[in-house]
């Protein structure tokens, strides 16, 4: 009786580790697929290549900071908006044509060609439309959509108005990009989503030697900067994005003045808690150097602090 007993303990407890170890198997090869991938994506911002040769598309993923490094590289000024950068790059390799191409260009059709594929015997033709009718309309729009918070609508038919009907002597009015701007910088950049169109506006309207205001200049920059991964809020805006807007209104009119010391001391913190020291302490001097502020001792602070972790900057 015990004998048997005996066997039944040790086949149910046999068939019971058998269970458990297949049950717990598929676990721990989903655990090692989950760390592999989150070291895949804490290594891809760190790895950055500089070829001497890059395509049309690949220049124009490179973000701010990776577009002054690869000018640095090739020589080239590392001083400017987006477009700039990227405007440099593109020349330098040679990809200036494709640029034309993707805005669609047109080729120039002089009136009299118009007035010889137009002409018929016998028959006047007299156009008194608004030759404005479809810039005023789609303006319309662009103020409308603003009004009511619409930004992703709002972007998109500026955009359009800006790219197929504005001219030189038709530009884009100041109040539509301001319009488009706070509708972009409400609740804190729509949580942060709306970060890279509120850039794009700022770096147009400083191509267009508009004045930015500097309420939301400054509110635009210390909303793209969270506490993520290279400044990102649940993976939007981020320090490139912050660094662009600042480089935009630096070269707005009167926009030397604009941003103020919180803005910059924000800028600097975020760096040196994502591990990039050189960039804050470039940024801090500039602060104390050029722009004469005085910053707090937190900001003075992260930059040590973050220093001390860098095996190059432990010693400073």
């Amino acid at each position: 009786m015990r004998l048997v007993t005996a066997c039944m303990l040790i086949s149910s407890t046999t068939s019971l580790v058998a269970n458990g170890f297949q049950a717990t198997s598929p676990l721990s090869v989903r655990t090692s697929r989950v760390s592999t991938s989150s070291k895949s994506v804490a290594t891809a911002p760190m790895s950055a290549t500089t070829s001497s040769s890059m395509s049309y598309d690949e220049v124009n993923k490179l973000a701010f900071r990776a577009l002054q490094s690869e000018c640095k590289e090739l020589g080239l000024s590392a001083v400017g908006t987006t477009a700039a950068l990227r405007g440099r790059l593109l020349e330098h390799f040679g990809l200036a044509k494709e640029v034309a191409l993707e805005k669609g260009a047109a080729p120039a059709v002089t009136p009299e060609e118009i007035e010889e594929l137009c002409a018929t015997d016998g028959i006047t033709f007299c156009d008194e439309s608004d030759p404005d009718f479809d810039f005023k309309s789609l303006l319309s729009d662009v103020m409308q959509k603003s009004s009511v918070g619409h930004w992703k609508s709002a972007t998109r038919k500026l955009k359009k108005l800006n790219k197929q009907y504005s001219t030189s002597d038709r530009p884009v009015p100041r109040e539509a990009y301001l319009a488009v701007l706070e509708a972009c910088a409400a609740n804190r950049n729509n949580g942060a989503r709306a970060t890279e169109p509120a850039r794009k506006i700022l770096e147009d309207m400083a191509e267009s030697d508009y004045e930015i205001p500097t309420d939301l200049a400054n509110s635009c920059v210390m909303n793209s900067l969270g506490e993520g991964p290279g400044g990102t809020h649940d993976q939007c805006g981020g320090i490139d994005a912050a660094l662009a807007m600042v480089a935009a209104v630096e070269a707005s009119p009167n926009g030397s003045s604009s941003l103020t010391d919180a803005t910059y001391g924000r800028l600097v913190s975020t760096l040196a808690n994502d591990g990039a020291v050189e960039e804050a302490i470039l940024v801090l001097r500039f602060m104390v150097v050029e722009k004469l502020f005085t910053p707090p001792l937190g900001t003075f602070a992260d930059v040590a602090k973050a220093a001390a972790k860098s095996d190059d900057h432990a010693e400073d």
